[in-house]
């Protein structure tokens, strides 16, 4: 399992400059939630999120924007 975020190349230093996507993970780390809540925001729109294989991505862009109070594109 990766422990960085994914980002469009590997960062040279422990904090990436520029973050892509988080894993669900990492999401659930930086809102103070459980999976199942994330997933949950997920599954009812309030989060965008793509699933690639068993892993669920979460762009940086729309977690900052479910942060601010703004509705997932």
């Amino acid at each position: 399992m990766r422990n960085t975020p994914i980002t469009g190349k590997e960062p040279d230093n422990a904090v990436p400059e520029h973050v892509i996507a988080l894993t669900l993970d990492q999401a659930c780390q930086r809102l103070q939630l459980s999976r199942p809540s994330v997933v949950g925001l997920i599954e009812s729109s309030r989060l965008h999120a793509v699933k690639v294989g068993r892993t669920w991505l979460i762009s940086a862009s729309s977690l900052d924007r479910f942060v601010n109070g703004e509705v997932a594109k």
